[in-house]
């Protein structure tokens, strides 16, 4: 039995340029309206605003009393002013309406009550004091949020200050993930040689999930074409990116590209990317395919380069990007000419510096990804990269840095 082997690799920052090539039609998705208070991690499809002002009305910032400010004048600690509740000043609570006539807030600290109908200032306030005026923080069609963005709790906090009840957002691309081989199983405490517990779709469920997409987790399926193939088409009619993880590289029985280029088109098989490389790109009834090595380590990174950019179109937005820190390497890192090479770093401060020292680096240890607090991208036509060199990470945690 003939082994297959790969399509042309392709360098990998030109699959993202065919990627959009391919789906630029069919991206981004729909617009669908939601309630404000379920818009959270949302994409806003067009501007929204105000449809009231906030506040609404002259409004208290203090506990206090509400004064005529002109009537406060020249009050001092040496020349103290009285006034009479109910006809001078009003008692009033913070979010209280400024009636009328009344023009400023002495807060309730500042204020001496002699008795149940007189209250003493020492000194004076300027007119506006301590008051929330009509649209102060929004005025009624003031824009709120702008197109694009991302909904934090303070943005539906907001929007609901401001009487906007319902938003229109984008509809969230579905995702089916298929795991596939006839050695994976289920989660379970207690396996027999051979047996392979299915982590991978577990990640890729809450990457996608991160990233704005709906997971839709399909059940096992073995290492048969026919049973694959089915798996697959009825997930190309019911989301809009299919993943098949385990299949894509030149195994006997790895059987996702002879499938794909049966039910549809091949884009890519294979990048200059370690690890990541026997990644498939394809295009199945005009959805996004994309199949996934079985290794752990080379399914982060594709979902983290690939998937994620899917998901950013069919949301309209650019993908969510790591912050970057600069640390000195700590030993010498060996890389092969020719590939890029995505190395898990660990990181530490000493004496003031920031050190980065890389992890065990084979594409199945899981470990090296969950310990690692950075990403260190070896460029292909670099042999490696000295110790002493400064080097970019790009973070996977939040890292403390000497100021």
């Amino acid at each position: 039995m003939k082994r297959k082997v790969y399509l042309k690799k392709t360098d990998w920052k030109d699959a993202l340029k065919m990627l959009h090539n391919e789906f630029s039609s069919i991206f981004p998705l729909e617009s669908e309206i939601v309630p404000v208070k379920d818009s959270l991690h949302r994409i806003i499809v067009k501007d929204t605003t105000a449809r009231l002002s906030s506040p609404h009305y002259d409004a208290s910032a203090m506990d206090g009393i509400v004064v005529k400010a002109e009537a406060t004048f020249a009050a001092s600690a040496s020349n103290p002013k009285r006034f009479s509740i109910g006809k001078d000043v009003e008692l009033v609570d913070t979010g209280d309406p400024i009636d009328e006539g009344f023009d400023a807030v002495i807060k309730i600290e500042d204020v001496t009550v002699l008795d149940e109908k007189t209250v003493e200032v020492k000194g004076s306030v300027p007119p506006g004091k301590d008051v929330r005026f009509t649209g102060e923080d929004f005025r009624a069609g003031d824009i709120i949020i702008s197109r694009n963005h991302r909904i934090r709790p303070i943005d539906i906090g907001a929007m609901l200050s401001c009487g906007v009840l319902d938003v229109e957002v984008r509809k969230k691309p579905r995702v089916c993930i298929i795991p596939t081989g006839s050695e994976i199983v289920e989660p379970k405490e207690k396996l027999e040689i051979g047996e392979i517990i299915d982590c991978n779709s577990y990640i890729a469920g809450g990457m996608i999930a991160e990233w704005g997409g709906v997971p839709d987790r399909n059940p096992i399926v073995r290492n048969d074409k026919k049973e694959i193939e089915v798996a697959i088409k009825k997930a190309v009619s019911e989301n809009e990116i299919v993943i098949v993880i385990a299949g894509s590289s030149a195994g006997l029985e790895d059987y996702t590209a002879t499938i794909v280029k049966k039910m549809g088109k091949m884009i890519v098989h294979g990048v200059d990317l370690m690890p990541g490389k026997p990644v498939i790109l394809a295009k199945v009834e005009d959805k996004p395919f994309v199949g996934l090595p079985g290794y752990p380590l080379s399914a982060f990174v594709i979902l983290d380069i690939y998937v994620k950019e899917l998901i950013a179109m069919a949301l309209g937005i650019a993908p969510q990007m790591r912050k970057k820190i600069k640390a000195i390497l700590e030993e010498d890192i060996v890389s092969k000419l020719g590939m890029d090479e995505i190395v898990r770093m660990k990181l530490s401060n000493r004496d003031g510096k920031l050190l980065a020292s890389s992890l065990k680096r084979g594409a199945g240890i899981l470990s090296s990804l969950v310990q690692a607090d950075g990403l260190l991208h070896n460029p292909k036509d670099e042999e490696g990269v000295n110790g002493g060199s400064e080097v970019e990470i790009e973070l996977l945690k939040g890292v403390k840095t000497d100021s």
